[in-house]
């Protein structure tokens, strides 16, 4: 895949992962926002996006090398973050104990959550990430 449809991609996963976790921030009641894994979520997919399209938009080939690095890294934090919190709520889940504040109550299986779907977004969004900047590596 060229460059610029990897880079393509990648706004757009990010695009949809930003409109993912504003749709479960909408969606969801929440007792403290500030307090909320997917308020986090939602600012990580949105600064990572407009990070994207800067990649995107940007000419210099270094500054794109600088700009994925602080992407990948920043999708990474995001990804561990969702991921724990998923593994955390299944395992609470599947142990039949109370589920941790930041997943959907009374959910039938965890893997309907939108833990699971945030977790699967954010590692998408990462292994692109991670593809651009190998390729931005390799032609610099």
């Amino acid at each position: 895949m060229k460059i610029k449809d990897l880079s393509w991609l990648q706004v757009v996963l990010l695009f949809i992962g930003v409109i993912f976790t504003s749709w479960v921030l909408y969606s969801e009641p929440m007792s403290n926002f500030w307090l909320n894994l997917y308020f986090y979520s939602f600012l990580i997919f949105l600064v990572t996006w407009l990070m994207g399209i800067y990649v995107l938009r940007a000419g210099n080939k270094s500054l794109q090398l600088i700009l994925q690095k602080r992407l990948v890294a920043t999708l990474s934090i995001g990804a561990f973050l969702t991921t724990v919190n998923f593994g955390l709520s299944a395992c609470n889940f599947y142990n039949k104990r109370f589920c941790a504040p930041t997943c959907r109550v009374g959910i039938d299986n965890p893997l309907v959550s939108p833990c699971f779907y945030g977790a699967i977004i954010f590692l998408i969004s990462l292994w692109v990430a991670i593809k651009l900047y190998k390729k931005f590596k390799k032609v610099q």
